[in-house]
């Protein structure tokens, strides 16, 4: 029987019944935070339901995209998933815009700050300006490349106070279909074309 259904106890042990409501919170709220009739109240800097985050602690990333990329075939690449751990709800993205021309050398063009789009303390999406990158025919016959706004990039890191940012993580937008990514001897992300031809 619970204390709330025990009407004789509630209206004799007032001052316990309120000591209960407000200590029941899982893992004590952390020792960061208040429970307050079952609810943490996180104390300043801290997050999560159970105030387990310090919020100046930057979160990890362990994967941005999947491995790395979107593929444009079979998304639209808008909001580019990030699995790692220790994420909150008002977490914020920071997105470095990189653009490659027809040599596959990717040169910075933008960077932003976004709300993140939160999932779950391990995932997070980072909401992106839309790709321009489109599936284009990448080779005729003659083997002449047609190319244009070749392919994007865009580096990734969350932060959970909008100070303090993770090591970032990047995920390259292409059409796995004609192009693919290399990594040179430098760690330089290129991308590069496949021989195929695209139905018009």
């Amino acid at each position: 029987m619970t204390i709330e259904k025990n009407e004789t106890f509630v209206n004799t042990y007032p001052d316990i019944v309120f000591a209960v409501r407000n200590n029941s919170c899982r893992s004590n709220c952390s020792s960061n935070g208040q429970c307050i009739e079952g609810v943490c109240d996180c104390f300043d800097g801290y997050g999560t339901d159970l105030c387990m985050i310090a919020l100046s602690v930057a979160p990890i990333l362990e994967e941005a995209g999947d491995e790395g990329t979107c593929d444009i075939d079979d998304s639209d690449c808008s909001c580019l998933p990030i699995v790692g751990n220790g994420f909150v709800e008002n977490a914020t993205c920071k997105v470095i815009h990189y653009k490659a021309d027809n040599t596959g050398i990717f040169s910075r063009f933008d960077e932003y700050t976004v709300p993140c789009s939160y999932l779950d303390l391990n995932e997070v999406c980072a909401p992106v300006k839309e790709a321009e990158n489109k599936r284009r025919k990448r080779s005729s016959q003659n083997g002449t490349d047609e190319t244009s706004g070749f392919s994007e990039m865009f580096e990734l890191s969350v932060s959970n106070d909008g100070s303090h940012f993770s090591i970032p993580s990047s995920v390259v937008i292409l059409d796995t279909t004609c192009q693919e990514t290399l990594v040179d001897l430098m760690g330089t992300t290129m991308v590069t074309l496949k021989v195929c031809i695209l139905p018009e």
